[in-house]
């Protein structure tokens, strides 16, 4: 049982001894350097702050909701891009200081995300049914997912 036992360990730690860098995702695809990851979420979280500029004013026109909906479309999908990048950093080793920092600052990200758009479902629910309807929500909707989807 104990022989077993320490074949198993040593065939997953020999395993992980022979990992090549091609077997590993290619980081770059998401962000060339740790620097640039900084940059964009420094934009991000700017742009965020400006976010709240759409607060009461979602149901002004359809342009208006249009533009903020694409915004928070962006937002999130900038900040799952940074989230893979800090998790996957880190994930390749948790001990370093810097993926931790990364992985820590997408955290705050998502929470800050959540926080700046919160008001988004209550003021759509509570411009009511004919208004949306007026303003076209449903198309506006359907365009901004087929664009997420690469549709458009």
């Amino acid at each position: 049982m104990i022989k077993s036992f320490a074949l198993s360990l040593a065939l997953a730690f020999g395993a992980s001894a022979a990992e090549r860098a091609e077997d590993r995702w290619n980081l770059a695809d998401l962000y060339p350097s740790v620097q640039a990851y900084r940059e964009d979420a420094a934009r991000l979280q700017a742009e965020l702050e400006s976010f709240g500029a759409c607060r009461g004013h979602l149901a002004d026109s359809a342009a208006r909701l249009k533009s903020c909906l694409e915004r928070y479309s962006s937002l999130a999908k900038r900040l799952a891009r940074l989230d893979v990048y800090a998790s996957q950093l880190l994930a390749e080793d948790t001990g370093v200081a810097e993926s931790l920092e990364l992985n820590e600052q997408a955290r705050r990200l998502r929470s800050d995300r959540e926080q700046a758009s919160a008001f988004v479902r209550p003021e759509l629910l509570g411009t009511g049914r004919a208004r949306i309807d007026k303003l076209g929500v449903e198309a506006v909707l359907a365009e901004i997912k087929a664009r997420a989807k690469g549709k458009g």
